[in-house]
């Protein structure tokens, strides 16, 4: 199962809609706190991650300094990898913070994906290159 994470639906049902034309079995949450529980009960099933950046804290992060919900998917990663070292996780985001980039570009089983420059069926491509065909 690919795990997607990200408080845009409207925007993230055309790369949904693309992974499960080709196959994958895609489960789309909008806030973290819905996505975090999926994630904890499902975690041997979640085969990717998708998640973007900026998004509501919710309950999860709201003690935590997620900068009004700026950084909100930099601690949602943080707590997966607390779970999960081994774990892809594709951050599909506009955010172009260079510092952003250079901090999770080269991280292992990580990548960094600028939503303006991929199309739907592109990511259905690096997704296949990651987790192999559905």
């Amino acid at each position: 199962m690919i795990m997607m994470v990200d408080d845009e639906v409207r925007r993230m049902d055309a790369y949904r809609l693309e992974l499960q034309d080709v196959g994958y079995q895609v489960e789309l949450y909008k806030d973290v706190d819905a996505a975090l529980e999926a994630l904890t009960a499902n975690l041997p099933q979640v085969q990717l991650l998708i998640l973007d950046v900026m998004m509501s804290p919710g309950r999860a992060f709201r003690d935590l300094d997620t900068q009004d919900g700026l950084r909100t998917g930099e601690r949602f990663y943080e707590h997966v990898r607390s779970l999960s070292t081994d774990l892809s996780v594709i951050f599909l985001t506009n955010v172009s913070d260079p510092s952003f980039a250079r901090t999770y570009q080269g991280k292992r089983h990580c990548k960094l994906l600028r939503k303006e420059d991929y199309q739907p069926f592109e990511l259905a491509d690096e997704v296949r290159r990651i987790i192999g065909p559905p």
